[in-house]
């Protein structure tokens, strides 16, 4: 069992979006954190997120995978967001 993410291109990972209280999904940024094990998620769009998704898509264009190469599954949650205050690229 893999575990573990990267992406298949070595580039950023892409086909996320968070929310904020307006319920409205903006895309995101996601970055690999602590050798694969975590994803920092922020947009300049949302301030305070509430809810985050994961390729919540027909037909999403995705390209993180575990440490096996499986596909990271797609995702939609409100639970364990921690909005955090983190200086933008």
């Amino acid at each position: 069992s893999g575990n573990g993410l990267r992406t298949t291109d070595g580039g950023e990972p892409i086909g996320f979006e968070i929310a904020g209280r307006d319920g409205g999904f903006r895309p995101a940024r996601a970055t690999i954190l602590e050798n694969g094990n975590a994803l920092l998620i922020r947009s300049q769009q949302v301030d305070s997120p509430t809810q985050l998704r994961y390729a919540w898509a027909n037909a999403p264009e995705v390209n993180t995978v575990n440490s096996e190469g499986l596909p990271l599954a797609p995702f939609h949650t409100n639970a364990g967001i921690r909005p955090q205050s983190l200086p933008e690229d």
